[in-house]
């Protein structure tokens, strides 16, 4: 069902299976985790791969979900999996040039309208394979991209813990006298923009039935532009 509803990202895309848990960062899939369990490793087409800064896993939200053909989900490990995911792991197979029967061209456009800071922002796809009968033996060719892009708002309200207090009047009529109020009023407003691009290609050949060779490149880039403004409002 990857490519048919309008996910984002990875994340999104592994939200409908069961015993997966998906966090959400301002309104798009985040980190996942398996029965619970947030350490999974990651792979891509069966490979080990890690995002900077991230340890040994794999940042899900930076893949978009337009390049993905397939996701597995292993939520108990077995002796043929890379080691290292106490709470699973998770494979993303991206498309390959012989997934399809023949010569395939696709493409997406969308538009995403955020009310809150009234902003409309792009996002769209495409992707073009083919394969071919040679004297070599067959060949196949794919190139994919993706681009998108969203801003957004969020406003945060956050009143204090309640702390014990003397108001000014009743401490001159009853100094024992106290009432709870919360101590301050935090309050933040938050815009930002993001942009996600995504892009993969692939050659394959295989000289024989039984032999078969492939070269992938991919590339994912997942920015972040926001700004913060607050008050603090203490009470006396």
């Amino acid at each position: 069902d990857i490519g048919k509803l309008p996910d984002n990202n990875a994340t999104e895309a592994l939200q409908r299976i069961t015993g997966v848990q998906v966090s959400r960062d301002v309104g798009e899939g985040g980190s996942i985790a398996i029965r619970g369990l947030p350490q999974v490793e990651t792979t891509l087409n069966g490979r080990e791969t890690f995002t900077a800064g991230g340890g040994r896993t794999f940042n899900l939200q930076d893949l978009p979900a337009e390049l993905i053909g397939r996701i597995d989900v292993y939520k108990s490990p077995t002796a043929d999996l890379i080691e290292g995911g106490l709470g699973g792991t998770v494979d993303i197979r991206t498309h390959l040039p012989f997934d399809f029967r023949g010569a395939t061209l696709s493409a997406t456009l969308r538009n995403n309208y955020a009310d809150r800071i009234k902003k409309s922002e792009p996002m769209a796809s495409l992707l073009v394979s083919d394969r071919w009968q040679t004297g070599i033996g067959e060949i196949g060719v794919l190139a994919a991209i993706s681009y998108q892009e969203r801003s957004y708002r969020q406003d945060i309200d956050s009143t204090g813990a309640p702390t014990p207090r003397v108001p000014g009047l009743a401490s001159q009529i009853d100094p024992t006298r106290t009432v709870f109020a919360p101590n301050g009023n935090y309050q933040v407003l938050v815009t930002g923009n993001r942009q996600r691009i995504g892009a993969n290609a692939a050659l394959q050949w295989r000289p024989a039935s039984n032999l078969e060779f492939s070269l992938e490149g991919q590339y994912q880039r997942f920015r972040t532009i926001q700004q913060q403004y607050s008050a603090n409002i203490p009470t006396a």
